[in-house]
């Protein structure tokens, strides 16, 4: 029972937070190289992985707050706290991507060709080796402790890898044919962060207004 639920809850909030600091160095990484090679497609990686951080933040803060008891000012606990969160930073990720599809479409008319270097597309494509590896762990641990959030994770951190997979292609063709893709990807990945926002909103927003619990609940109810 709770000595089971206590550990379950450590290995994910343990989980998020070495995706938190992966996270983090690629969105460093990915904001270097693409301001330095005049790349917003690159700019716009860096912006979506900064999702996934804020995403896993609103994941450990909502499992720490769930697991604070009851009080008198809060009878019923304080586990709504991490949907409210949840709705600010979806929010601002929603807002970032429609600011994110405008410059793109200011891109595509307006282009120019991004001047990258080979330590560049290293960088690019260790990145993107690390976004398959997290997926991966992401996933493991997910089906180890019965969490669809982190199994969801994975399946979107192996996402990510693609899209960061693209922009290494396009770095490649702009360097080899002098052709900039650099806005089309740009709107490519706008469209994804304006996804993650709309999502990230709408399971809040389902829990309060009482949707069907995931399958994740009913299993560690039998579990327990």
């Amino acid at each position: 029972g709770a000595p089971r639920q206590e550990d379950r809850e450590r290995r994910i909030v343990r989980t998020s937070y070495v995706g938190v600091a992966v996270n983090v160095a690629l969105v460093v990484a990915k904001a270097l190289v693409g301001l330095a090679a005049g790349s917003l497609a690159i700019v716009l990686d860096a912006v979506n992985n900064l999702t996934d951080v804020l995403s896993s933040v609103v994941t450990i803060v909502g499992i720490r707050m769930a697991s604070r008891p009851a009080d008198r000012a809060h009878p019923y606990g304080h586990g709504r706290i991490e949907y409210f969160a949840s709705m600010i930073v979806a929010a601002i990720i929603f807002f970032a991507g429609v600011s994110s599809f405008w410059e793109s479409i200011q891109k595509i008319l307006n282009p120019e060709l991004p001047q990258y270097s080979a330590p560049m597309l290293v960088i690019i494509a260790v990145a993107t080796v690390a976004k398959v590896i997290l997926g991966r762990c992401y996933k493991r641990v997910g089906k180890r402790v019965a969490s669809d959030t982190l199994i969801a994770s994975g399946a979107d951190a192996t996402f990510d890898a693609v899209i960061s997979a693209g922009t290494l292609v396009a770095a490649l063709v702009a360097m080899v044919w002098q052709v900039s893709v650099d806005g089309l990807l740009g709107l490519a990945i706008s469209v994804v962060i304006v996804r993650s926002g709309w999502q990230m909103f709408e399971r809040p927003m389902n829990d309060l207004l009482g949707a069907r619990e995931d399958a994740s609940f009913y299993r560690q109810i039998r579990a327990d």
